[in-house]
């Protein structure tokens, strides 16, 4: 079994097989392995012990996760406001929104905010992968995976998603953010009935669902806030 990592950062996964019947693995299990960008690997190879027997062998799911380590929130961490500008902006949707906020999705934060608004880094990290070039959004399903995104790998292996950019994202994927920088301007891209900032952060609490995602899990701003809808915050580097 051979692997790749074409993304421009690590990746790093736990792989695991249960049910093994007649099989001898080349590696224990579970076994954790990390991939450096570009990088190829093999991973493991089974031999068939008594061939005039059959043999059985499943490989549970795994999901890569970006970065050198399994992610574990560093729960000391504090996120800037990710916008910038001059004034505060009204949190429209917050944790558990019955819009969309919904399971995996729960604890995410939409701010709403003019067509072209600055989007600055809400912590320190290296941008790992970036969806650009869509135009405007609306509420259909047509729009559901369309939505002009920037994802963000901290040093804790969790990630932050800013969502429904204006087309034209001006970080790559590689590139080293600091918060406070510039990574796009606020759109209605994708999924999105309005001009918003979608922001989420991606973590290890709870297992990853059946189709692989990481759920959102609980942050603080800084103050140790939790924004609540209807009320408004920010911009970069206000308390």
């Amino acid at each position: 079994m051979t692997a790749v990592n074409h993304c421009f950062v690590p990746v790093t996964f736990e792989m695991d097989v249960s049910h093994v019947v007649n099989i001898e693995p080349s590696v224990s299990f579970p076994m954790l392995v990390t991939l450096e960008p570009e990088q190829k690997r093999d991973l493991v190879s089974f031999r068939h012990m008594d061939k005039s027997k059959s043999y059985d062998l499943k490989v549970l799911p795994f999901t890569p996760h970006a970065g050198r380590k399994l992610p574990e929130h560093d729960l000391t961490a504090r996120y800037q406001w990710p916008f910038g500008g001059d004034v505060p902006r009204k949190l429209t949707q917050g944790v558990g929104g019955k819009q969309t906020h919904l399971a995996n999705a729960r604890y995410s934060f939409d701010f709403g905010m003019p067509v072209g608004s600055p989007v600055v880094a809400a912590r320190d990290g290296v941008v790992y992968q970036v969806l650009d070039g869509f135009g405007k959004g609306g509420f259909s399903k047509r729009y559901m995976f369309r939505s002009n995104t920037v994802r963000v790998l901290h040093d804790d292996g969790t990630t932050a998603a800013y969502a429904h950019l204006l087309k034209g994202i001006p970080v790559k994927p590689g590139q080293v953010l600091r918060a406070g920088d510039l990574l796009g301007r606020s759109g209605e891209s994708g999924y999105a009935g309005s001009p918003h900032l979608h922001f989420h952060v991606n973590g290890p609490y709870g297992s990853t669902q059946s189709n692989g995602v990481l759920p959102t899990i609980p942050i603080l701003f800084v103050g140790d806030l939790v924004p609540e809808e209807g009320k408004k915050y920010g911009p970069f580097g206000a308390k």
